[in-house]
């Protein structure tokens, strides 16, 4: 009996430490002002390294043709190389002759990754949450037969200042 009672005690801690992981990755995506959400698949068997690859070329090339500073975050799952896929959050940095990721062309873009799918949403609201929620799925948290998800950065400096420059936004602000 005792042993049960531990048992529902364990499950409770655990369940709570998903929700505290969901809302602190949800607080920390929410200090950006990201443009797309990306979600990339491969029609080929593909290693997660490759995939990373694939993914840091396009999004230099987006750069480069679009003249503009483009970072971001990205979880490229890895749980078998047949059904490799990523999750990622774009943001960029405001320029005045060029503006955004909000004035590229998203459709030229989707068009523009040869290895599968790309949907690019500009809908970003509702981002933060489903990343947390692939960060912080509860049989990952408790490791009970965990998807297996490798987070990255894209442009990790940049990111930081992107971050650091609306966190002095929102002060100033207030």
């Amino acid at each position: 009996m005792k042993k049960h009672r531990i048992s529902e005690f364990e499950e409770e801690i655990e369940s709570k430490m998903v929700k505290m992981t969901r809302l602190a990755w949800i607080g920390y995506l929410q200090k950006f002002y990201w443009n797309w959400h990306i979600n990339l698949s491969f029609g080929n068997t593909v290693s997660a390294n490759y995939a990373e690859k694939l993914l840091k070329r396009w999004v230099e090339k987006l750069k480069i043709e679009e003249r503009l500073q483009v970072a971001g975050i990205a979880l490229v799952q890895t749980k078998s190389p047949e059904n490799v896929h990523i999750h990622a959050l774009l943001i960029s940095k405001d320029t005045p002759f060029n503006g955004s990721l909000n004035m590229v062309d998203k459709y030229k873009w989707e068009r523009e990754w040869p290895h599968g799918k790309c949907v690019i949403s500009t809908s970003v609201e509702c981002a933060p949450a489903i990343f947390a929620k692939y960060i912080a799925k509860e049989k990952n948290m408790s490791l009970k037969s965990p998807d297996d998800y490798h987070l990255i950065t894209i442009k990790p400096n940049l990111l930081n200042k992107l971050q650091n420059a609306l966190s002095g936004r929102i002060s100033s602000e207030n």
